[in-house]
């Protein structure tokens, strides 16, 4: 999905189609259901929703860093915000054997 700006509304959209077709942790990586977003030139984050991780259900959010590089926690923050309320804590889940461009996050789904 290409959008002009990452918001609220965008977020729930992806999060009820994420929840639909839920990413399955049991499969390995499941390239299949992750949902990408991009905003042109500044952002490109992927989210899957994993409903069978072993702390519980969680978001898992990835950002690309081809498009913008680095990111940084303010960002982190500001789409963790959007998928999972404002006092979420997010984990780091490294993915750097199966794409060293992303920066992976997990966080728990309420």
């Amino acid at each position: 999905m290409i959008v002009s700006e990452l918001t609220q509304a965008v977020a729930d959209e992806i999060g009820a189609i994420a929840r639909a077709l839920p990413y399955r942790e049991s499969v390995g990586v499941d390239r299949d259901r992750v949902y990408w977003v991009e905003v042109p030139g500044q952002q490109r984050v992927g989210v899957a929703y994993a409903p069978d991780t072993p702390g519980g259900p969680a978001w898992m959010i990835a950002f690309d860093t081809r498009v913008a590089g680095r990111v940084s926690r303010g960002e982190i923050r500001a789409v963790v915000e959007l998928f999972a309320g404002r006092s979420a804590r997010w984990e780091d889940a490294p993915i750097a054997d199966v794409a060293p461009y992303l920066t992976m996050i997990r966080v728990r789904a309420i």
